[in-house]
């Protein structure tokens, strides 16, 4: 025990619990639970993360007991290594994205190897190993073996970088096994300014393609121009991405709604948006997007999503207002499983500052679908009660009519224990929908019993 203090007298350490657990009216219960700990001392860091997913019949997710996350690091001023399981990166997201996307629920590892070095005005950077995904919970795992990485010349203003990522796919034919390789080089610029922030990404893809199931060449371009101007600012987004699409990729979505055509197999895109400030106390932001598919990728047809999306936002004391209205359509959207849709929703909310440090807040948001002819709207309303920092009382009640017609109620309080400790309940019911972020869809399953979350830092 002697020696075991005189070891973390010397290790700075931080770390936190997440429990969720779900009680339903019927079936068993289920819940996750994640520990997570960091450790510094001098040049080193550690970082684990342990998971235990308890399954029933009606939960989301497998059973499973691991240590998920686990690596050490050395870090020097010109140098870095970490060796485990670990968050990284390559470009915006075309080549290698393994991070987390937290509303979709998606968790992505490199389990494998990484180094860093600083010489001069380059910053290089190498890697090796396995990726792991996690999308709610469920792992998807995979034999493929990643090896690459990305060299940065200039400044954090300025810079002019080149990458590259090789991918090991094993495949199965009968009863014979083979090794593919695919691979995935480019170069990407960066240019930031008091006025102006501008960044180009270009990139191909040789060798296998599981899509098409045979060696192809594929291409990926971004582009990003921002401007800054005196009533608030002006952005430009487009991207052409042609037989790029590989499972390790999260490239920008180029819409409000969060959601790819069809994971990058062939689709093309602009996003035109503004945020402004017309008066002191009001916010603005406006976007049009549109993404479409040339026709030339496999079973992606014509496919195209088209968003306008507005945003309105008056801050006072003690009232704020808010309103959006959000018009989406898709056709052929591979990535979302939604053949044809489309959506309009309007949302209103009014915000109250109570003396006592008391807040109030109520929305209400109006949602039209037509899915194939499914028709319904979605009337939900919303009512927050809060006591700052204690507690948040949070009343919903969702109805819907037309096809698929149904009423859904829940009440959840959450106690803020103090600075480092969260805990809620929640009772009542939830229906199932779509959530899309980052370009990751699932489903959120339907709900009906009682939630209960614990939050712990330290």
């Amino acid at each position: 025990m002697d020696i075991l203090f005189l070891l973390f007298s010397f290790v700075s350490t931080t770390g936190s619990i997440y429990s969720e657990n779900v009680l339903p009216h019927s079936g068993n219960a289920w819940g996750v639970n994640i520990f997570q700990l960091n450790l510094f001392t001098g040049s080193i860091e550690g970082e684990f993360e342990g998971v235990i997913f308890s399954r029933s019949t009606t939960s989301p997710f497998k059973d499973r007991t691991e240590l998920r996350k686990k690596y050490i690091g050395y870090i020097q001023r010109n140098y870095a290594l970490r060796f485990g399981t670990f968050y990284t990166s390559i470009g915006r997201g075309f080549i290698f994205n393994a991070t987390e996307e937290e509303i979709a629920r998606l968790v992505r590892f490199l389990y494998g190897f990484e180094g860093k070095v600083h010489i001069g005005s380059f910053d290089i950077k190498a890697l090796f190993g396995k990726p792991k995904s996690y999308v709610f919970y469920n792992l998807t795992d995979s034999s493929d073996i990643v090896g690459g990485g990305e060299m940065n010349m200039g400044s954090e203003s300025r810079s002019l970088g080149l990458s590259f990522l090789r991918v090991l796919h094993p495949i199965s034919r009968g009863l014979q096994k083979e090794n593919k390789t695919y691979n995935m080089g480019g170069i990407h610029a960066n240019l930031l300014s008091d006025k102006w922030s501008f960044y180009l990404e270009g990139d191909l893809r040789w060798g296998w393609n599981e899509t098409y199931f045979k060696d192809s060449l594929g291409s990926a371009l971004y582009l990003l121009l921002e401007r800054e101007i005196s009533w608030g600012s002006l952005r430009f987004e487009t991207k052409d991405i042609h037989a790029f699409s590989h499972p390790y990729m999260l490239p920008p979505t180029l819409n409000h709604y969060g959601i790819t055509l069809n994971n990058g197999i062939d689709e093309r895109g602009v996003l035109l948006g503004s945020d402004f400030s017309p008066l002191s106390d009001v916010f603005c932001t406006i976007e049009y997007s549109h993404t479409w598919s040339t026709g030339k990728g496999k079973s992606t047809g014509n496919g195209h999503l088209e968003e306008e999306y507005l945003e309105i936002k008056r801050s006072g004391d003690p009232v704020t207002l808010l309103f959006s209205f959000d018009h989406v359509y898709f056709k052929k959207t591979l990535a979302a499983g939604l053949p044809h849709r489309l959506e309009i929703t309007p949302l209103f909310g009014i915000l109250f500052k109570l003396p006592l440090n008391f807040g109030m807040e109520i929305r209400y948001q109006n949602r039209y679908r037509n899915t194939e002819g499914v028709i319904y709207r979605d009337n939900d309303w919303l009512f927050s009660l809060s006591h700052f920092p204690e507690f948040d009382i949070v009343l919903a009640y969702e109805r819907r009519r037309g096809d698929e017609a149904g009423t859904w109620k829940r009440v959840e309080l959450v106690w803020h224990i103090d600075d480092n400790v969260d805990f809620s309940i929640t009772l009542g019911n939830q229906k199932e929908d779509l959530v899309c972020s980052g370009g990751i869809c699932r489903y959120e399953p339907a709900f009906d019993g009682i939630k209960i979350k614990f939050t712990s830092r330290f």
